[in-house]
């Protein structure tokens, strides 16, 4: 038997070992049941059909008790779009932000561009209109040409 590792525990002939066995096959069976009724979308089969219908009745009741709280509280329908392809919805909120920064620095980039404009703009008016652009200034508040 080359490669496999033999463990005594397990080949054991004594009934202390083999009852120690048993049990935590036992154990790690009902574990593994556990582990599948938490883990799992729908109520175990055991339940029967009635049994599935009160778990749908009290699941509704739950809902419709959380409804008070939460009746002010309004969700996109992208949000729900983002939930019946199988997306993750905080997918939705981390895509919305990155929008918002995106368009942010884009509207940033255009108020730097228009003040760039202006500042320009006004120096050269001031070089063919000197008069008219030093009550323009004194109008709006300007002590001194742009620079």
């Amino acid at each position: 038997m080359e490669g496999e590792v033999e463990c005594s525990f397990f080949k054991s002939s004594r009934p202390q070992e083999r009852s120690k066995h048993r049990s935590w096959q036992r154990g790690r069976g009902r574990a593994s049941r556990l582990k599948k009724k938490l883990t799992s979308d729908f109520p175990p089969a055991e339940l029967g059909e009635r049994g599935f219908l009160n778990f749908i009745v009290t699941g509704l009741q739950d809902i419709d008790k959380c409804r008070q709280q939460l009746h002010d509280i309004t969700v996109p329908l992208e949000v729900f779009e983002y939930i019946d392809q199988g997306r993750n919805p905080q997918l939705y909120t981390k895509e919305c932000l990155e929008r918002a920064l995106a368009k942010n620095e884009q509207v940033k980039g255009k108020i730097d561009t228009m003040k760039k404009f202006k500042s320009l703009l006004i120096q050269e008016l001031s070089k063919v209109f000197p008069e008219d652009m030093a009550k323009y200034r004194s109008i709006r508040g300007e002590d001194h040409p742009p620079s």
